[in-house]
């Protein structure tokens, strides 16, 4: 029952939510209308059945099915590859270090602070 006047609290603070929460579904509802009509008008005027349209698609969905594969990949294999990417990681940090301290004209021309602050703030984020 909290998590109700906790949503209720939030809608009252800020009413946009709800106008953006009903558009989303809107827009999820006719995006699964869409797909179902492109499919059956596929079918009706390209006389195209399942399997054309998959190998149609198939470009389109190669790079995303990659990604997955490879993000799959690269997390079985994390234990095993965690000391070459330590190591990667060890001489990115020795070069940007480097660029700092011997070429601070390189980041004063690009029009942004040098400081030792933000080297260290990068190889956090990095």
């Amino acid at each position: 029952m909290k998590s109700v006047s906790t949503v209720r609290s939030l809608i009252a603070k800020h009413p946009q939510l709800l106008l953006f929460g009903a558009s989303v579904a809107l827009l999820s509802a006719s995006g699964g209308i869409m797909e179902t009509t492109f499919n059956n008008y596929v079918s009706d005027v390209f006389h195209r059945d399942a399997a054309a349209r998959g190998w149609l698609e198939f470009p389109r969905e190669l790079p995303g099915f990659l990604t997955a594969l490879s993000l799959g990949i690269s997390i079985n294999h994390a234990v095993s590859m965690s000391i070459p990417l330590l190591g990667g990681y060890l001489w990115m940090a020795h070069g940007v270090m480097n660029i700092e301290l011997f070429y601070p004209e390189v980041s004063r021309r690009s029009g942004r602070l040098s400081s030792m602050l933000n080297v260290r703030c990068w190889m956090f984020i990095l």
